[in-house]
């Protein structure tokens, strides 16, 4: 696996996050923490390449070979020699059946928004991922369907690894939170919001949802501080009632 890398996206803050890749081909959605396992796979294609530490916007270039045999036994001996069956497809083209190095498809993975390279008898296919079928105990790939990118989904794909990682950088400048950066991020990307506009303002975004925020515990706590006063109140006409009660019997008695 060749990484071609792309100023001035920096690679180590976000890539290969912990992910839930709903729709590889459409988009991600993050679940949980966000940092800590692309540093091992940065790490891993350091060490392996000699290369200075890659940036998170780039293209993976990985080589793939056609696929010569078919059938589950075929697709379990691929993954016993550790490759991947996969599948290309989209923008007209005809479908090809490859298959695919499972340890370096695995980090190519982790990048949101890649951009896959193949290289396939002499051609490079510019693709994304569209599908990804995981062995539910092992978590290794079963299966990948690749589509093909038009220029126009390369050229978006990169805009949104520069966008975040520009948010993320003026995010840790002004002491916020990179991982709040990459949702607002996100969320742009899905309303189809212009990336870069958004990234420059990440700063004011993110100061403006720190003031809801504090403004809803404020609103939160005040709401418990009455309902408490309220219940307090209850409670002390409740033992005046009782306390009154029984000095009237015992008047009557």
């Amino acid at each position: 696996m060749r990484v071609v890398r792309r100023d001035p996206v920096s690679f180590g803050r976000v890539a290969g996050r912990p992910v839930l890749w709903e729709n590889l081909g459409e988009g991600l959605e993050v679940s949980g923490a966000v940092i800590d396992v692309v540093r091992s796979a940065t790490a891993e294609v350091v060490a392996r390449t000699g290369a200075e530490e890659p940036r998170m916007s780039q293209d993976v270039r990985i080589d793939a070979t056609t696929r010569d045999h078919y059938g589950k036994g075929a697709s379990r001996q691929y993954r016993r020699d550790g490759q991947v069956p996969a599948v290309v497809y989209g923008s007209g083209s005809e479908v090809r059946h490859v298959v695919l190095p499972g340890h370096e498809l695995s980090l190519a993975l982790r990048i949101p928004r890649v951009v896959l390279n193949v290289e396939l008898d002499g051609d490079t296919l510019l693709v994304a991922p569209r599908d990804v079928q995981k062995d539910p105990v092992r978590q290794s790939f079963l299966h990948v369907d690749l589509i093909m990118l038009s220029k126009a989904d390369v050229e978006a794909r990169h805009a949104y690894a520069d966008a975040l990682a520009k948010a993320e950088q003026l995010a840790e400048e002004a002491g916020h939170d990179p991982i709040q950066a990459a949702a607002i991020i996100e969320e742009a990307a899905a309303n189809e919001e212009n990336l870069d506009e958004v990234a420059g303002r990440i700063v004011e975004l993110l100061e403006e949802q720190a003031r809801a925020r504090a403004e809803a515990a404020a609103a939160a706590a005040a709401k418990e501080d009455a309902a408490a006063e309220a219940a307090a109140a209850e409670g002390e006409a409740a033992e005046g009632d009782a306390e009154s009660g029984g000095g009237s019997e015992g008047d009557e008695e």
